[in-house]
């Protein structure tokens, strides 16, 4: 099937921009990687084994020849409302609660541009908008109580 001009450079940018959402996915998937490790260090080496297999044969190195790596466009700094979606995302990987550490190398590791300042704003506004709460000073968590064996989730 040809397609004309104006219909490649539609398939290239669909394809550029899931490019960017897929590796978005794997750094939060880093960020769950580096929770189970904490873990269970067993797990977690059996889990990255079955992940590297997963993209060797995406890569084509069990036989079917070398695809070349995927060099993606610079990433910009996340817009408000999407660093925020994804604080919660971070914060969610730890059902204790995350430290400020925790979110803000998952926000640096993200490539958003942000200090360590504005992320401890916006962990406050976020607290005072009730979208977090904090089960500890310096630790941040979603604001749902964890279920356990005395109280039952309604």
């Amino acid at each position: 099937m040809a397609y004309n001009h104006e219909e490649d450079e539609a398939r290239r940018a669909a394809a550029r921009d899931l490019a960017k959402m897929l590796l978005g996915e794997a750094r939060r998937l880093t960020l769950q990687f580096e929770a189970i490790q904490t873990l269970d260090p067993v797990a977690f080496h059996e889990a990255v084994s079955d992940l590297s297999a997963l993209v060797d044969t995406l890569r084509g190195e069990t036989g079917a020849g070398r695809v070349e790596p995927f060099r993606a466009e610079p990433e910009r700094a996340f817009d408000a409302g999407n660093t925020e979606n994804f604080i919660l995302d971070i914060i969610g990987i730890f059902p204790e609660g995350a430290s400020v550490e925790n979110i803000y190398n998952g926000v640096v590791e993200s490539g958003a541009a942000m200090s360590r300042e504005a992320l401890t704003v916006r962990l406050h506004r976020m607290l005072r908008a009730g979208k977090i709460m904090r089960p500890s000073q310096g630790h941040y968590a979603l604001p749902h109580a964890p279920v356990t064996p005395l109280r039952r989730v309604p």
